[in-house]
């Protein structure tokens, strides 16, 4: 996954300003092994928002899309939302996305088959504002445990990746970092060597 984001910016480089993308992508594999934390931290070294989307607690499309107004619990959804800050390319995670819940057909995971194509994401409207915006720019990434369990026409739009249990030298590195990261979370952590 890292050796993607630094080819897309090596590549981004050689282009015009504020030409970098990154491509949809799938991160697949166990439980555990950091899948959401990677998304988070690239958010964090790009500099934009992040939206974690859980598909297993997703009851319907319309919190992604967006309610129509003419109803009076009439909301935009979560992509208007992340939309509506100065960045226009927000890193949108959809979390165990191979968990689509089976007690509704309108999950919400049908309406990524347009928005993960870039020509259909750049006239997207949400149901509630019903105003076209250019949603091509956003950085879609999923992961799953289990690729296998996702839509066949889903799973095509992704660029897939599969993550594997870190090995002793990587878990090492892994915990030298949350080690790190608790040390500048918390108030306590300036007394810690």
């Amino acid at each position: 996954a890292i050796n993607i984001v630094e080819q897309r910016v090596h590549l981004s480089m050689l282009t015009s300003a504020n030409s970098f993308r990154l491509p949809p992508l799938l991160l697949s594999g166990p439980p555990g092994t950091g899948k959401s934390e990677f998304s988070r931290r690239l958010a964090n070294l790009l500099k934009v928002p992040a939206v974690f989307i859980d598909i297993a607690s997703l009851e319907a499309s319309f919190k992604i899309t967006g309610l129509d107004s003419g109803y009076t619990s009439g909301t935009p959804g979560l992509i208007w939302s992340a939309l509506q800050n100065e960045c226009m390319s927000p890193v949108i995670v959809l979390d165990e996305i191979e968990k689509q819940p089976t007690s509704t057909k309108d999950s919400g995971t049908g309406i990524f088959l347009n928005m993960l194509e870039p020509s259909t994401a750049a006239h997207w409207q949400d149901s509630a504002m019903r105003l076209p915006v250019n949603a091509s720019r956003i950085f879609w990434i999923a992961t799953c445990n289990r690729s296998d369990l996702i839509d066949p026409a889903l799973r095509s739009r992704f660029v897939e990746l599969e993550i594997q249990i870190p090995d002793e030298n990587q878990l090492m590195a892994v915990i030298r970092s949350i080690h790190g990261d608790l040390l500048e979370q918390e108030a306590w952590g300036k007394f810690v060597d």
